[in-house]
């Protein structure tokens, strides 16, 4: 059985368009992605959280950077990721967070189910 040269095209830009289609909707970034800052009213101690898109994360403390948490995260659903952190020099101990958006401008952070702050997206 042979095929002619116009359904072998056809089949050809079937598969380019399949595969085109696949990319395009893997590439759709979570909505905590990006940098959030405490709200003014908020006391908690991390005042800013910069989630990158590859999957890393910083949560950062008022002061010295030797205080930030590194992180990464992976989606729980479509509006919260969980965050696996670690200090610098404190490499065997883990912190859990959770950043929910309630939003496309806030989000909550929690640890252990307790609010740590309120934060706000800040415009790219």
């Amino acid at each position: 059985m042979t095929l002619s040269i116009k359904a072998i095209k056809i089949m050809k830009l079937a598969l380019l368009m399949s595969v085109t289609i696949l990319f395009l909707s893997a590439c759709s970034g979570h909505p905590t992605a990006g940098n959030w800052s405490i709200k003014s009213d908020s006391t908690a101690a991390i005042s800013r959280i910069e989630i990158k898109f590859e999957g890393r994360a910083v949560l950062s403390k008022h002061g010295d950077i030797k205080d930030d948490y590194h992180c990464f995260w992976n989606a729980r659903s479509a509006t919260m990721i969980t965050l696996k952190c670690r200090r610098p020099g404190e490499e065997a101990v883990e912190q859990y967070f959770e950043l929910a958006v309630s939003d496309n401008e806030n989000a909550i952070l929690t640890d252990k189910n307790q609010v740590v702050g309120s934060y706000i997206k800040q415009s790219s």
